[in-house]
């Protein structure tokens, strides 16, 4: 075999070390020949690959399409899969972009961290529209704060939050059953445009917005 004439071929290149110098310490003798070295050398070399950059709902989208049965994520004693979650996203997305006046605007979510709020998320990335996350342990007069610097004109939210802030955007409930509209197609992103907004604390003032890209 190959391996063994590789180490026969080693070996002789170690006596003839020994012969030529053999005063030298062992650990002089090298126990590879310099073809071998060489090949070594060119396997440990960084491979260049290029690799387009994906954002993150088009990944999930993917993974939806490839192995919808896989478990996207757990909260509690809830749990769904990728298709699951890719469904519920879709549908609402399909409301969101069914919005008149509301295009190219963010979408804000106001839920409790959940399943429903990464449904929220990922609707509104796949719109095409960059979300504006709502803390719900914040107080209402921030939130509405929040709501208008952002530009947001349409909002996402849970049956109980629902009536927390003012009526003048669209509101969409983000709900399991869906509804009867054709799943929306995913946006496909620009990585250096927006996909989320996010506030400062506010801590010396008003909180000020910051867009941060795919």
């Amino acid at each position: 075999p190959a391996s063994i004439q590789r180490a026969a071929v080693a070996f002789e290149a170690l006596l003839d070390q020994i012969l030529e110098h053999p005063e030298s310490p062992i650990d002089d003798y090298a126990l590879t020949t310099a073809q071998d070295r060489t090949g070594l050398l060119a396997l440990m070399q960084p491979v260049a690959r290029e690799h387009a950059p994906v954002a993150v709902h088009e990944r999930i989208a993917a993974i939806a399409a490839e192995r919808p049965a896989a478990l996207a994520l757990r909260h509690g004693d809830e749990a769904v899969t990728f298709g699951q979650l890719d469904t519920r996203a879709r549908a609402l997305a399909a409301r969101i972009t069914a919005d008149p006046g509301a295009d190219d605007t963010p979408v804000a979510v106001l839920a409790d961290r959940g399943v429903d709020y990464a449904v929220g998320v990922l609707a509104a990335l796949y719109a095409g529209r960059p979300y504006v996350p709502l803390a719900t342990e914040l107080p209402d007069a921030r939130l509405e704060y929040m709501l208008q610097a952002s530009g947001a004109r349409t909002l996402l939210t849970q049956p109980a939050l629902a009536g927390r802030l003012s009526a003048g955007e669209q509101v969409h409930v983000i709900d399991a059953a869906g509804d009867a509209l054709p799943l929306q197609p995913v946006a496909a992103a620009l990585m250096d445009t927006p996909s989320h907004i996010l506030f400062t604390s506010g801590s010396t003032g008003m909180p000020k917005a910051v867009a941060v890209t795919h």
